[in-house]
């Protein structure tokens, strides 16, 4: 069994830790938990203004130690050429970039500390507004990140790979918007029709959002672009766009509803997670993969089917939805991963299709509506504590199924085995 397994999700680092729990799926000895906080901290790195410019945001060589001012630290960069600048001691209200420092002009935007989930400015909660110059070319990950009272970047009108609309960061042709500043009151926003990008966190932490028109001209939504967007209800995501990077609607705790189009191939890692008001999701055809806890604890999900495209349910994808009380899995599924419906506490039933050939741990305990289950002789193998903590009186399967039960060892005795099944689960073999 893995101990860590990370996956990348466009440009966001999400990370599954295997652990032992007992609240929740109790008696789950070997499970997925979720680290939320290692998802929130590597939201930073998504933004990845790198690709966007055409530039690398560290320059070619550091030569020298920061200088420290209270506004801003600079950076030596470009063998000693150029600066690279982020937020010093003490950072506040309306700020201007300088186009040089020390004679040498200021070029980049860059990470403020060694750990690059930490952008420029990330933190600066009393930043209001903030100026760039012609003189700046590269634009750090997550630069802007948390900064809570941000309402306004400004970018000079000749600087050569940036530009700004009514205080919200662009690329120059404006084909890629980079940060829409998480301060700004505004209710509603449509994105212009040049854009061909959201950014990764472009509108992470934007509270006030209530709905963004996003254009046909769209064809990727980086990741976390809209996370910790708590007043969003909804979006409406055009056929154009092919690309919805993990956790892009991440805690999205008022959105109702979503249609994905079918001209996405592809649901990451955590996309969902945390919407605890959806209610109904459409996912079409072209949907081949599911990412990890792509709908962990949406609560407010009542049923969902999964499209005969798809042939992995992957670890924790519906962790936690308690409302869910039916789910389809189509013929084409081979591979239920471990606690992908731990906690769906209202689930009554389950078909499990004869092209599941593994069940992994824990991924139906505390679904405590379930009284029965039917194992197809497909299945081969079926993880510690798969069925735990239900009310599963009866069993149907083949003896030629493995079942894996998970032992707590002291002093070289067994104190405790952590069966497939419940106590009170009968099992009755097909052959």
């Amino acid at each position: 069994m893995k101990t860590k397994k990370t996956i990348v999700c466009g440009f966001l680092a999400v990370v599954f830790a295997l652990t032992f729990v007992f609240t929740g799926c109790s008696l789950l000895m070997s499970a997925i938990n979720i680290n939320k906080d290692a998802w929130d901290a590597s939201l930073g790195t998504s933004g990845n203004t790198n690709e966007q410019s055409g530039r690398t945001a560290s320059g070619t060589s550091n030569s020298g130690s920061p200088t420290q001012t209270t506004q801003f630290k600079f950076t030596l960069i470009n063998n000693g050429t150029a600066y690279s600048v982020s937020k010093g001691t003490e950072i506040n209200g309306a700020v201007v970039i300088p186009t040089t420092y020390n004679g040498k002009p200021v070029m980049e935007i860059g990470s403020a500390s060694d750990d690059p989930n930490n952008g420029a400015f990330y933190g600066c909660t009393s930043l209001t507004s903030l100026t760039i110059p012609s003189s700046v070319t590269s634009i750090g990950n997550g630069a802007f990140w948390k900064c809570d009272s941000l309402t306004s970047i400004t970018v000079d009108a000749n600087n050569p790979n940036y530009s700004s609309v009514d205080g919200v960061l662009f690329n120059k042709n404006r084909t890629v918007l980079i940060q829409y500043p998480i301060g700004k009151q505004e209710r509603s926003y449509t994105i212009p029709s040049s854009v061909t990008s959201i950014g990764g966190v472009a509108f992470s932490g934007c509270t006030s959002l209530t709905s963004v028109t996003i254009p046909n001209s769209v064809t990727s939504i980086g990741g976390g672009a809209f996370s910790g967007c708590t007043s969003l209800t909804s979006v409406t995501i055009p056929n154009s766009v092919t690309s919805i990077g993990g956790g892009a609607f991440y805690s999205c705790t008022s959105f109702t509803s979503v249609i994905i189009p079918n001209s996405v191939t592809s649901i990451e890692g955590y996309t969902f997670f945390g919407c605890t008001k959806l209610t109904s999701v459409t996912i079409p055809n072209s949907v081949t993969s599911i990412g990890e806890a792509a709908f962990y604890d949406c609560t407010s999900l009542t049923r969902i089917t999964i499209p005969s495209s798809v042939t992995v349910i992957a670890e924790a994808t519906f962790y936690g939805c308690t409302s869910l009380t039916s789910v389809t899995i189509p013929n084409s599924v081979t591979s239920i991963g471990q606690v992908a419906f731990c906690d769906c506490t209202s689930l009554t039933s389950i078909t499990i299709p004869s092209s599941v050939t593994y069940i992994g741990s824990g991924a139906f305990a505390g679904c405590r509506s379930l009284t029965s289950v039917t194992i197809p002789s497909s299945v081969t193998e079926i993880g510690t504590t798969a069925f735990a903590n239900t009310s599963i009186t009866s069993v149907t399967m083949s003896r030629r199924t493995r079942r894996i039960e998970g032992r707590t060892e002291r002093e070289g005795r067994i104190i405790y085995i952590e069966p497939v099944f419940p106590p009170q689960a009968r099992i009755t073999y097909s052959d």
